[in-house]
């Protein structure tokens, strides 16, 4: 086998495809994420190859090659670094990509950060709020995040993800709210009022002191009867579901709306704007002008 590093530009990405035969299906999601790294200079030669058998045929990198004609459609001139390996036996082919895939968590831990797998969940849910306005995202508004976008992201917020593991922790125990939720629901509440936010979280846990008017009630109510179901029926209520039933129940906690029911809603669209929260409280002033609200 021969191996080189190569500054691999469109021309050269093209004749390489030429010998893109009998390979998997290409995964245009995959080719749209790899082509946002491209444009915005994240891409980086990490020593994963592009791997040609022994007869020329290309039998790993397609989506990378792709991703950089896709670039270079939108921005002329982009190029790759990246590791090339030329005579791999055939049969490799059956062998390649059958390793455990790092994830984000993964990058937090090395990094030294705790709680590293529900950080992880919390801030790709707060990377689409910050991206589109809505905890929860569908493929639809765009790829998820890189892991290079959630270690920035977990960094910036360090200090309140780790307030918001405290003041959830007996709430995630209970099992009537997951890390997952839990967690960017209390830092962006706190955003807003972190006293009121904390007494909204520590009330759904404990329910001490909710009168049978109080919407905290209402919403712990919902959440317990939703865990024995969950537990009956061994499924799980949709995330968009829960986080609409959170922010219903904060919403009229904050303006004194008495509710009796929260009602079950059928889109990630329909996920409500949080009361009180706005352009200051999350975004800089470049993404405010950029933000895209799916509504």
């Amino acid at each position: 086998m021969k191996t080189e590093i190569l500054t691999i530009t469109e021309e050269m990405a093209k004749d390489y495809l030429k010998g893109n035969v009998n390979n998997r299906s290409l995964r245009r999601h995959g080719v749209s994420y790899l082509c946002e790294q491209i444009l915005s200079g994240n891409w980086a030669c990490t020593g994963q190859p592009i791997i040609f058998d022994e007869y020329g045929n290309l039998m790993d990198g397609q989506h990378r090659l792709y991703a950089l004609l896709k670039a270079c459609e939108e921005k002329k001139g982009c190029t790759i670094k990246c590791m090339v390996v030329y005579g791999s036996e055939k049969q490799n082919f059956t062998k390649l990509d059958n390793g455990i895939r790092r994830g984000p968590q993964d990058a937090l831990r090395a990094l030294g950060f705790r709680e590293c797998n529900p950080i992880s969940s919390a801030v790709i849910k707060l990377h689409s709020y910050r991206k589109y306005g809505n905890i929860i995202s569908s493929r639809n508004m765009g790829g998820r995040p890189s892991t290079e976008d959630v270690v920035d992201m977990a960094t910036e917020l360090k200090e309140e993800l780790y307030e918001s593991v405290v003041v959830t922790r007996n709430l995630c125990k209970s099992k009537l709210l997951k890390k997952s939720l839990a967690l960017p629901i209390h830092l962006l509440l706190a955003r807003v009022d972190k006293v009121k936010a904390d007494e909204f979280m520590t009330r759904i846990t404990d329910g001490i002191g909710l009168s049978g008017s109080s919407q905290i009630l209402v919403l712990r109510n919902r959440l317990i009867l939703d865990a024995t179901d969950r537990r009956v029926s061994k499924k799980s209520t949709q995330d968009h579901v829960v986080v609409s039933w959170c922010i219903n129940a904060w919403n009229a906690w904050m303006v004194g709306k008495v509710i009796k029911v929260l009602r079950t809603i059928s889109s990630i669209n329909d996920v409500p704007d949080i009361y009180g929260l706005t352009n200051k409280h999350f975004y800089t002033e470049v993404e405010k002008k950029g933000i895209v609200k799916y509504r």
